[in-house]
């Protein structure tokens, strides 16, 4: 039993406790990996959006020269004079050496600059910084020129990687270069940068290298990729994931096994796509330490449970067995323990040290109580019942017969007070129905008759639902034996004695009323107080009331009420049988 308990009771603290932690964590978890799911978003978005600033200032500031001779004809014009190699003025001179020392400053302050060009269309010529002017078709590096007359015209600015060679004798490298058309006249500014420095902005905006970020131009070439990105890059061209795109895009993909939150940024200005894939992982970092730490608390929490349901099963079964000693035991109390641990074992122990007192002295007052139940009711019936009267009355009645040869009231009156022993002598504690009660009690008002010479009358109004109801034997003859010995009786004139019975509120109701002498305050007084005495002598009304206590319990005690010269009522009402 001990082992049941203890399995019931670990069952109910993992209950209690652990299934709310579960339910809590879960809670905790699915609300947890919304709010980062939302923040990973939010936080690729914002690099984008950073990537975005950055890419944008190198460059503007790179670009301006396209601003400068689009805004200043008078620049243009002397530019295409000094490419024909047309004869030009101080002005325009001026211009020309104002714009060339902006081209050498831009190039030669920014070390991500490998080179600037401006070509006009209309001229042989082109102007560089590193080689001065020179003939586009003689330039080591020319690459850029094809690029710039396959484009479309109504692109006016673009990207695009290449290879860029910047003498014979130095070793080709990859450069991106920045195609600016310009508006005023048919040409283009080219701006070559080396790769590094948009390497640099796309791992400034990626620290952590948390995110693949990628710069894709209009022909969803990959210009410019972070560290991170780098090594997944082949993969996604060959996957089909890295397109450029002309609207914003934000959805969850699936790549080498792996979950990534997609993310695109069109940059319409240069015609370029930002992507910045993060990986679904990263939800979880969080959440997975958390889980991690939870289930070392849920272990510990378990083995506490574990100790603590032990413990206490343990506990309390000593106090069980305790207890069942006790009641084992009978009037034997709990002696003091080294269980009581708190309050609650106090109170527990004074509980069944009470249980135990309170079950002795209830079982000592039920035994003296039964015994003088039966005392009484042995005494009443010894009273008025000895068998030897009613043979002795049997023998008169067939004496009076034979002598006088026919009935007679002296032989009526012994056959009734034959009738009436027979009643009387049955169990004192065996029920009959209220119909044999009245029978009886019709008896012994006929022979009452005989004795009176008829100077009484017994009404009834009896409720024909109650006869067959199990009553008291011998509970309405000494009432109406007491209404005629001191009510009717003393009478001069004739009496009248009603008995009522009925059924109210799953009970019968009992009323004896007489016309009596009744009684004056005091004798009605002083008759109350010896119903309520336990020690009262008397057979009559003390009797019966003592009889109805304990068989149906206080509520069915005598009540009397009575006045003097005119008469007195004894009621009471027992419950109808279930």
């Amino acid at each position: 039993m001990l082992k049941k308990y203890l399995v019931r009771r670990i069952f109910v603290s993992f209950l209690a406790i652990i299934i709310p932690c579960v339910l809590l964590v879960s809670f905790f978890f699915a609300y947890t990996n919304r709010l980062l799911r939302d923040q990973v978003e939010a936080d690729a978005n914002q690099s984008l959006r950073v990537l975005e600033e950055n890419l944008m200032l190198t460059l503007d500031s790179v670009s301006y020269q396209q601003e400068l001779l689009s805004s200043n004809p008078r620049l243009t014009l002397a530019l295409q004079k000094l490419l024909r190699q047309e004869s030009i003025s101080y002005t325009e001179s001026t211009l020309l050496n104002v714009m060339n020392a902006l081209l050498s400053s831009n190039a030669n302050t920014k070390n991500y600059i490998a080179s600037i060009y401006i070509y006009l269309d209309s001229c042989e010529q082109m102007l560089s910084t590193n080689n001065g002017m020179k003939r586009a078709d003689e330039m080591d590096d020319n690459s850029w020129l094809d690029i710039y007359k396959e484009t479309d015209a109504a692109q006016d600015r673009w990207l695009s990687k290449r290879e860029y060679i910047a003498s014979p004798i130095v070793p080709s490298s990859q450069v991106i270069s920045i195609f600016l058309r310009l508006t005023n006249s048919r040409g283009v500014i080219v701006i070559n940068i080396t790769p590094s420095r948009f390497s640099e902005i796309l791992n400034h905006v990626d620290a952590k290298e948390e995110s693949l970020l990628y710069i894709l131009n209009a022909q969803s070439e990959v210009l410019f990729s972070n560290n991170a990105g780098s090594d997944a890059q082949d993969s996604l061209i060959g996957s089909g994931l890295l397109r450029a795109s002309d609207d914003t895009d934000n959805q969850w993909i699936q790549f080498n096994g792996e979950k990534y939150i997609y993310q695109t940024l069109p940059l319409e200005s240069y015609n370029l796509t930002l992507i910045s894939m993060t990986r679904y992982s990263l939800v979880y970092q969080m959440p997975n330490s958390f889980f991690s730490f939870f289930i070392m608390l849920i272990s510990a929490f378990s083995l506490l449970i574990l100790l603590q349901a032990y413990i206490t099963t343990h506990r309390n079964f000593k106090q069980i067995y305790s207890i069942l000693d006790v009641f084992e035991n009978g009037s034997q109390a709990m002696p003091p323990s080294r269980l009581l641990q708190n309050e609650y074992d106090v109170i527990l122990q004074n509980i069944v040290n009470m249980y135990a007192r309170g079950n002795e002295l209830k079982m000592s007052l039920a035994q003296r109580e039964t015994q003088q139940a039966k005392a009484e009711m042995t005494a009443l019936q010894m009273q008025i019942n000895p068998h030897f009267l009613f043979n002795t009355l049997q023998t008169l009645d067939m004496e009076a017969l034979a002598e006088l040869g026919r009935d007679n009231v002296i032989s009526s009156v012994i056959g009734e007070l034959s009738d009436l022993l027979l009643y009387v002598l049955g169990s004192p504690q065996q029920s009959v129905t209220l119909a044999d009660e009245l029978l009886y009690l019709r008896t012994y008002i006929n022979i009452q008759n005989y004795r009176y010479n008829n100077r009484f009358t017994v009404r009834y109004d009896i409720d024909e639902n109650a006869l067959s109801v199990q009553v008291l034997r011998l509970m309405l003859q000494p009432i109406v034996e007491n209404s005629l010995y001191h009510g009717v009786g003393p009478l001069q004139r004739k009496g009248v004695i009603l008995i009522k019975i009925h059924i109210r509120d799953n009970r019968l109701y009992f009323r004896v009323i007489d016309n009596g002498i009744g009684m004056k305050p005091q004798q009605l007084a002083a008759l109350r107080v010896r119903l309520g005495e336990e020690n009262g002598d008397g057979i009559g009304l003390i009797n019966i009331n003592r009889r109805l206590i304990i068989r149906y319990g206080q509520a069915s005690e005598l009540r009397i009420a009575s006045i003097s010269g005119r008469g007195t009522v004894v009621s009471f009402s027992v419950p109808l049988p279930e």
